[in-house]
């Protein structure tokens, strides 16, 4: 990837929930909400990678690279149109929005449509692995 920034990550069944309430209750009609995390859940992606590592109990490490760099790792025909250089660049502008902070605003909309404080980002990893020592040979073959 080309850059590095703060995400306010959430979990997608808290916005499956918010999102059901919105629709359910006519909720915000016209109008573009930003659904974010918590505070807590703000992490870079190299913060993320570090959580990751120590949940997986393996070393895992960012790696940043240039924006043709990551066109040229990602080029792949057969994957079309995730896989077109043309896309690929669109797509790389969302590193340089992460750079600048774009990602890492949080609003305190999604907790109170949920009622509760959304999934810890920690909490989710864990259920995404399972929870489970053997998660490296269950994910990493």
């Amino acid at each position: 990837m080309p850059n590095d920034g703060p995400i306010a990550w959430v979990a997608r069944a808290d916005l499956g929930k918010a999102t059901a309430r919105i629709i359910a209750e006519g909720l915000f009609a016209n109008k573009t909400m930003l659904l974010s995390g918590p505070a807590t859940n703000v992490l870079t992606l190299a913060q993320l990678a570090e959580l990751c590592s120590s949940i997986l109990e393996r070393p895992l490490k960012l790696h940043v690279v240039s924006e043709d760099e990551y066109v040229t790792q990602h080029t792949d025909t057969a994957a079309l149109p995730r896989g077109d250089p043309e896309f690929l660049r669109l797509w790389a502008t969302t590193y340089v929005a992460m750079a600048r902070g774009e990602t890492g605003i949080v609003t305190p909309l999604l907790e109170e449509l949920l009622g509760g404080p959304p999934r810890l980002m920690e909490v989710c990893l864990k259920d995404q692995v399972g929870g489970e020592r053997n998660a490296i040979e269950q994910y990493a073959k």
